[in-house]
């Protein structure tokens, strides 16, 4: 992502969590310290890009942002399972998620993102619910 920031003429902004990569052409932190701070970068982004984690996505969507994501995938080892992959196949459906598979792809699903007439996800309860259910199931009885 911060090799695309360098190409594009939008400000980027990466959370970049535990990793000791400095980005050279983003703004970027680790965490941030409070909900408020984070859900304020949401609000003002004209669209997210993201993994495919339940709150990330719900955060996104709540707000009507376009999100383009990338799940998490077992084979590149970076879990031990595919469950984003999972839950993205289950939102796909949802106007305003773009689903990247492969970096290479990523670029261009920024440049033809469009932000415009997205609902926000909390109109949508079959989401919350289907979400819910998914984390309750994660978690056994």
């Amino acid at each position: 992502m911060d090799e695309i920031a360098g190409r594009i003429d939008e400000e980027v902004v990466i959370q970049k969590g535990y990793t000791d990569y400095d980005t050279k052409h983003a703004t970027s932190f680790d965490f941030l310290p409070s909900d408020k701070q984070y859900l304020e970068y949401f609000k003002n982004a004209r669209i997210v890009v993201c993994h495919a984690g339940a709150g990330t996505l719900l955060n996104s969507l709540s707000f009507g942002k376009t999100t383009i994501v990338m799940p998490r995938l077992k084979k590149y080892e970076e879990h031990i399972n595919d469950h984003q992959l999972e839950l993205v196949g289950a939102l796909k459906v949802k106007k305003g998620l773009i689903v990247v598979l492969e970096a290479e792809a990523l670029e261009a699903a920024i440049a033809n993102a469009d932000s415009n007439s997205i609902l926000p996800v909390e109109s949508d309860l079959t989401l919350c619910k289907y979400i819910r259910k998914y984390l309750n199931d994660l978690s056994g009885p």
